[in-house]
């Protein structure tokens, strides 16, 4: 509670007073703000700063590369090239601690590419190529960082599906935490080309054509999980800016903002 008057905070169940002592009782909690506290640890430090330590970036580059050339006869060559990609970076997270994680990502590529060459005649060349790759990227939470904290409930206004993840969420002033945007992607690539060459005297023709597909299927949860923030206003004094206590308001479950998914 400042000097001023600031950081007093109104009984929701009596609104024309305070707190006594400007404490709220443990009892008066909100269960899911409780619950959510045993993921938030608490700072000892004289300017509450936390710090805790930080697991170590790992990543994972596999690939392979596979290739074959093969001459059918003096006027046939066939070749086919592979080209494979793993690439793993996990997501980094700290047990019990909602404040620190760093977003991964899991990509897997592909890409095949098949050349047939023909010499028709000493004049004639055709060339056949069929091609294909296929990228998948998930950026996707691991779920003992998204099932921690059901929102159902919450100040009991939250309808959202019980175990539906981790909130985002914003007290302020004060700190907040976010699961982290979701991303699903797919693309797949098709190519098939054929080209024929002819040569008079000093001259060559060129013609022929392809084909090429793209598909794209691309998933972004932008709201993937509640969205919340805790202003300190609603059970502040009247008429006055930043007269309350957003942490307080979250304690009791008295959500200024949502936008749930």
């Amino acid at each position: 509670l400042g000097s001023n008057g600031t950081g007093a905070i109104h009984d929701p169940l009596a609104p024309t007073t305070y707190f006594p002592g400007n404490r709220i009782p443990i009892s008066r909690f909100d269960p899911v703000a409780v619950n959510m506290l045993a993921y938030m640890p608490p700072s000892s430090g004289a300017p509450y700063l936390l710090r805790f330590p930080v697991p170590s970036t790992q990543l994972d580059d596999n690939q392979l590369v596979g290739r074959i050339d093969h001459i059918i006869s003096a006027t046939q060559h066939i070749s086919a090239r592979y080209f494979g990609l793993y690439y793993n970076n996990p997501w980094e997270l700290v047990p019990h601690n909602l404040f620190y994680f760093n977003s991964g990502a899991v990509d897997n590529y592909k890409s095949v590419a098949i050349n047939h060459t023909y010499l028709i005649s000493p004049r004639l060349l055709n060339e056949f190529n069929l091609g294909f790759h296929r990228t998948i990227t998930l950026m996707d939470p691991p779920a003992d960082f998204t099932k921690c904290c059901s929102t159902y409930g919450f100040g009991a206004h939250v309808n959202s599906i019980p175990g539906g993840g981790t909130p985002s969420i914003s007290i302020s002033s004060w700190t907040g935490f976010s699961p982290g945007q979701r991303k699903d992607q797919y693309q797949n690539t098709y190519l098939l080309a054929d080209k024929i060459s002819y040569t008079i005297g000093k001259h060559e023709l060129r013609f022929g054509g392809d084909l090429q597909r793209f598909r794209i299927d691309y998933t972004s949860y932008s709201y993937s999980y509640d969205q919340m923030t805790f202003t300190g206003q609603l059970l502040s004094d009247s008429g006055k800016n930043n007269a309350g206590n957003s942490f307080a308001e979250f304690l009791l479950g008295r959500i200024a903002t949502l936008r749930s998914n």
